[in-house]
């Protein structure tokens, strides 16, 4: 049975998998243990992705709906009636009522946002979303605001951190958001190993704090805690004032804006207790090496920008 190696395309992670293929099947799917960036890890995503190659569901074919029925129909019958209709659409609407939705291996994709770019720039649309819409678009908002450009985008140095705290990310099961980390579990029990701290602050239980510490939060108050961490920080003097003044602006208005979120006004939001709190805090500021991390589960809150902010 022939073994072929290959990605998955699925997120920006890439994982190398092996694929075993019989009679033009996927038999099997493995994480590629000699991968140079995965290094034998792969979500379950990638691993189960037969089940969507074989489904009986999977379209093969273009589908049109007639009434309250889907009709097979060819390619030149669905690209030329699609054609037709978006040519109708733009002359009663104007070119901004054309738009495009790209999911993650859209996204991905080497070629697609070549094709996809020039599509548009031919409809003359700037109207594109997608996933990273609903989750990152905080991020490379914030990182516009705060360092110059979108994406220069900053990500934690796992394997030098003493002190790494995680908000609304599950990274040994999805992955990261915009960076990867293969072996997940085992790089975060080598910050504990070398007497370091991981903290996972969740509202659930997640499979990556199976050996780390967890703290449950009430969803969607990320940025009452986050205040509060930073207030905390800044009432006990664990900034370095030079290089503030160095490099930031406002830091007053800062310090001002967080100052009324305590660390108990926090727990009554939030469900950490005060306590906890500043146990975190003084483990950040004691840290050679701190890094904060905050994903999906904070980015798609009603304040996942301000979080990020914060963060």
């Amino acid at each position: 049975m022939p073994t072929r190696h290959t990605f998955c395309s699925l997120c920006e992670s890439f994982c190398g998998l092996e694929v075993d293929v019989a009679d033009n099947r996927v038999t099997a799917i493995r994480p590629d243990p000699r991968h140079v960036v995965s290094r034998g890890y792969a979500c379950v995503k990638g691993t189960r992705y037969d089940a969507v190659q074989h489904s009986p569901d999977r379209v093969t074919e273009p589908l049109k709906r007639v009434g309250d029925r889907w009709q097979a129909v060819s390619w030149e019958t669905a690209l030329s009636e699609i054609a037709e209709r978006i040519t109708r659409v733009r002359a009663r609407h104007g070119d901004q009522s054309v738009s495009h939705f790209v999911g993650s291996p859209g996204g991905a994709n080497l070629l697609a946002p070549m094709f996809r770019s020039e599509l548009f720039k031919g409809l003359g649309s700037f109207r594109m979303y997608g996933t990273g819409t609903c989750d990152t678009m905080n991020k490379f908002r914030v990182n516009g605001d705060m360092y110059g450009s979108p994406m220069r985008l900053s990500y934690p140095d796992v394997d030098h951190t003493e002190f790494m705290m995680i908000l609304g990310a599950n990274p040994v099961i999805s992955g990261n958001t915009l960076y990867h980390l293969p072996r997940a579990r085992d790089r975060f029990g080598d910050i504990v190993r070398r007497g370091g701290r991981v903290v996972f602050i969740n509202p659930r239980r997640v499979e990556s704090a199976r050996n780390a510490e967890h703290l449950f939060i009430r969803p969607d108050t990320d940025l009452y805690f986050l205040a509060a961490f930073l207030n905390e920080l800044v009432r006990r003097g664990a900034v370095d004032q030079p290089r503030i003044a160095a490099t930031m602006k406002n830091f007053d208005a800062l310090a001002a804006a967080v100052a009324p979120w305590t660390a108990e006004r926090q727990a009554t939001v939030t469900g950490i207790g005060a306590d906890v709190l500043r146990d975190l805090v003084v483990a950040y500021a004691a840290a050679r090496g701190a890094a904060l991390n905050m994903a999906t589960g904070v980015n798609q809150g009603r304040s996942g920008t301000l979080c990020y902010w914060l963060l």
